[in-house]
């Protein structure tokens, strides 16, 4: 049985010669099993030697040097999962072709970089941190250029795409001549490295700390005081060349600095919202210039609608929530107070917006996109805090001496404020403080 996605191809199969490797083509495909098992006609224990898709023949894990940059049987599935031993299974982090400077090329399922002549190529990966201890290692693919490169390092999330690795607070950089660069100087660092090194990094985040290791031995502390969100990175220059490995297959050094995890979905926080469908969705529509319906598969608390094309105005914006109530508009584009637009978002309802006959949201053959988001539910809790007078018309909260109080305030929550200064009470309700405003009523009562 040579079986692929349920489809027996064995009669496929040449006529057995010793020593011969079969090949057999499958129609094209998307692989989800296969199943072999040898019998007859001289293929008796069969084994699967291999898979070549397009022309390319897979290397399997194993099979080889376990750790070659070639192997294209890796660890990385959408399904998280909790390895028995080694790396755990998930999606792991990869180049981000999306996010760099200039065009070098990108190969390997995104984990070669290779440079692209005399300039400077720097880039990102798809992952960003921002704490937790994280260890990923770089392969030198090919010699070394201009004194300084290949150099990987990490750049930070918070800046621009710099002009090098290492400019201003971009970021830092293991320079191949064992310098470092970090806030546009070099520096003595480490060991100098060449092709075929292989180069780890341990960036511990909780410490704010970044150490970099050559072929398994620790080269010291490179950066210290590091804060904020921080991604593997690189800089390249000419036609050098890197290969990553963020976990995907197995590490080069036998033993993982203490406590620090491979970058994968596996390894990260469980998100606050784990389906993003269920709290937000980006819906596209053509106005009929009178009323419809915009379906949502939740109740939805804030909508941000923009015309994207037809007559009248092409690139308005439009933004209403259930805190100050359907029919009230702001705009992000002007600088203009909230205005009552009662015929563009008419009601939040429990499966979507119902919008009316306005042009910004619903002209007739007008193209729109709206952002919708859930804000979640109320916790219908209420706090009552006393407010008393200070010299200096200055105001307390009663209780707390002359000293400060923060209040936490709790989504969906009632806050009353009690004024013993004039006969107000103010409510404050902090419902949906995950959108722009809150709502404050006052009313006037005698008090006790």
């Amino acid at each position: 049985m040579f079986e692929v996605n349920g489809t027996n191809y064995y009669s496929s199969l040449p006529e057995y010669t010793a020593g011969s490797v079969p090949w057999v083509v499958i129609p094209e495909t998307t692989l989800t099993s296969i199943k072999i098992s040898g019998y007859g006609s001289g293929y008796e224990g069969s084994v699967l030697g291999g898979i070549e898709i397009d022309g390319v023949e897979l290397v399997d894990q194993g099979i080889v040097d376990p750790n070659a940059k070639n192997i294209d049987s890796l660890i990385d599935t959408p399904t998280n999962y909790t390895a028995d031993s080694g790396n755990n299974g998930g999606n792991y982090c990869v180049l981000n072709p999306l996010d760099k400077r200039d065009s070098p090329t990108y190969s390997e399922g995104n984990l070669q970089i290779t440079g692209n002549g005399a300039a400077h190529c720097v880039g990102r990966s798809t992952f960003g941190v921002s704490s937790g201890k994280w260890y990923w290692e770089v392969l030198i693919n090919s010699a070394i250029d201009s004194t300084y490169y290949p150099s990987p390092g990490i750049c930070s999330m918070d800046t621009a795409i710099p002009n090098q690795l290492g400019d201003g607070t971009s970021g830092h950089a293991y320079m191949a001549n064992g310098q470092k660069y970090t806030s546009g100087s070099l520096s003595s660092y480490g060991a100098s490295f060449t092709q075929d090194d292989i180069i780890g990094f341990a960036l511990d985040l909780d410490a704010g700390t970044l150490v970099a290791y050559k072929n398994g031995t620790s080269q010291g502390t490179m950066a210290t005081g590091l804060t904020g969100s921080w991604s593997p990175s690189w800089n390249q220059y000419n036609s050098t060349s890197l290969v990553y490995n963020f976990g995907q297959r197995p590490f080069s050094i036998s033993s993982v600095p203490t406590g620090f995890l491979s970058l994968c979905t596996a390894n990260l926080p469980d998100p606050l919202i784990e389906d993003s469908s269920t709290a937000f969705d980006a819906k596209l529509w053509t106005g009929n210039g009178s009323s419809q319906s915009i379906a949502t598969s939740f109740s939805p608390d804030f909508a941000w609608i923009k015309k994207r094309g037809g007559s009248g105005i092409a690139r308005g914006h439009c933004l209403q929530d259930t805190v100050r109530g359907a029919g009230k508009t702001l705009e992000s584009h002007t600088t203009s107070a909230e205005y009552a637009d009662v015929n563009a978002v008419t009601a939040f309802n429990s499966n979507g917006l119902s919008i009316g006959s306005e042009a910004r949201v619903n002209e007739n053959n007008g193209t729109y996109v709206g952002w919708i988001w859930d804000a979640g539910a109320n916790s219908s809790k209420t706090y009552t805090v006393t407010v008393v007078s200070d010299s200096g018309n200055k105001y307390r909260f009663d209780g707390h001496g002359t000293s400060a109080v923060t209040l936490d305030l709790e989504e969906g929550s009632t806050y009353v404020l009690i004024s013993q200064i004039a006969a107000t009470q103010v409510t404050l309700y902090a419902s949906q403080p995950r959108l722009m405003e809150r709502t404050v009523a006052a009313v006037s009562t005698p008090q006790a």
